[in-house]
């Protein structure tokens, strides 16, 4: 998608946990807004509109938190999945797929 944005385009995404996956990787989205001079709409959330000038320092801070947030909760996920096939491991139960 990134290749083909065009300044002044507008992105759209329900949720900054469908944008990225790491703090790191939706700072580094950011900066592809600001270079490439696009908005970024979250739905019912914020709008980071840097298609005239660079954003808002307080939007760019929410945005990084809404990324915190969203990093822990896959990280919380992946967690308790992980435990929860462990538990299932000992107490013997079939992971995966059946073999063919």
């Amino acid at each position: 998608m990134w290749d083909t944005v065009r300044p002044g385009d507008t992105v759209i995404i329900t949720e900054p946990s469908r944008l990225s996956r790491s703090v790191q990787q939706f700072c580094q989205i950011v900066e592809t807004i600001k270079a490439k001079r696009i908005r970024l709409h979250i739905l019912g959330s914020i709008t980071i509109d840097c298609r005239k000038d660079d954003p808002d320092p307080m939007t760019v801070a929410f945005l990084q938190l809404i990324a915190v947030f969203s990093e822990l909760e896959l990280s919380m996920i992946r967690s308790r999945v992980r435990s929860g096939v462990d538990n299932a491991r000992a107490k013997g139960k079939q992971i995966g797929r059946p073999a063919l």
